[in-house]
């Protein structure tokens, strides 16, 4: 065998075996662009540019300042909150917003909780590094609410028709699916049945203790989403899923729902927040613990900094749909 033979040879082979190779890959990167790979069953990594503000569709908003709250010695829980409260009163714009509250440089010192219950109000600091809320006291609740109605209605739920739906889909097959229509709000849920958490090796965890194990319905996952078109029996939503949907080991299904009191288009920003604790005791807990909680809200933003004795910097709860800014 010569050598221009045996050279011919190994580049075909080199061709054959990178081009295999390359399929192994889940994602690729040709000419400065990214081509992501599906698998036999049509799941690809997921995109993640969705998680930005609006879905990432929208630059994050500079919303008008409506009240300036300058730096007080002393408590300022009441005259901060009151501060809220006044631009909570306020119209709403065009664009859902009612306006920011700006404090001024400075450590304001809290011994209570912030509230915002209104859609539309931010919370703004002049100086992220200079402007410090300071909770003061052994309570240890949040520093700030961020906090809607739960006063969430649903409907009839709808099955999914499809066989299996894969990871990072915007469509499914929806019994009845012509009776939504572009715009509703939609609840997707995959209960987590036995047979799943035994597939994935949750249900007993080793060494003779089983009660560890996940339960049946201890783990069904739940996507909020948005409708934005509606094709028959096939609906489109506004956003990925991230798991898939076999109807092998569930049947999923879709609750369209109204929730009328969800606060949203409201935030925290450019600020710190911090806590106070005893100095002599460096393990004291009793002390604030959270920085923001939101509950019953969408759409909602933070851009803060936080002590190291804040354990958590922000705490979620139902309905929430947080897009950090």
């Amino acid at each position: 065998m010569n050598i221009k033979f045996k050279t011919l040879l190994l580049g075909i082979l080199s061709t054959g075996f990178a081009h295999t190779y390359a399929q192994t890959f889940a994602l690729q990167v040709k000419n400065d662009r990214i081509t992501y790979v599906n698998d036999s069953r049509g799941n690809r990594i997921l995109d993640f540019s969705y998680c930005g503000y609006q879905n990432s569709t929208q630059d994050i908003p500079a919303v008008r300042t409506a009240v300036f709250v300058p730096y007080q010695t002393g408590d300022n829980t009441a005259r901060i909150q009151r501060a809220i409260d006044y631009v909570s009163s306020l119209k709403p714009d065009a664009s859902g917003f009612r306006g920011a509250v700006l404090l001024d440089k400075g450590e304001f010192q809290l011994s209570g909780s912030l509230r915002i219950a209104t859609s539309g109000v931010v919370l703004r600091g002049a100086d992220k590094k200079q402007t410090v809320l300071l909770k003061k006291g052994v309570d240890r609740g949040s520093l700030i609410y961020v906090e809607g109605l739960d006063d969430v209605t649903t409907k009839d739920s709808l099955a999914v028709l499809s066989s299996y739906v894969p990871v990072n889909s915007l469509t499914l097959e929806v019994a009845s699916g012509t009776s939504l229509r572009k715009g509703d709000r939609v609840m997707i849920t995959r209960p987590s049945s036995k047979d799943w958490i035994a597939s994935i090796g949750c249900d007993i965890y080793g060494g003779g203790i089983s009660a560890l194990g996940w339960k049946e319905g201890d783990t069904d996952l739940t996507w909020d989403r948005t409708v934005t078109a509606v094709n028959g029996n096939q609906v489109t939503v506004d956003a990925p899923l991230t798991v898939a949907l076999d109807s092998k080991f569930s049947a999923s299904f879709v609750t369209p729902y109204q929730w009328n009191g969800r606060i949203q288009n409201s935030g925290v920003e450019n600020l710190t927040l911090a806590s106070d604790y005893n100095k002599q005791y460096p393990k004291d807990e009793d002390h604030c613990w959270t920085g923001v909680s939101v509950e019953n809200a969408r759409t909602v933003g933070y851009d803060v900094l936080t002590s190291v004795i804040l354990p958590e910097a922000l705490l979620l709860y139902n309905g929430q749909e947080p897009a950090s800014l």
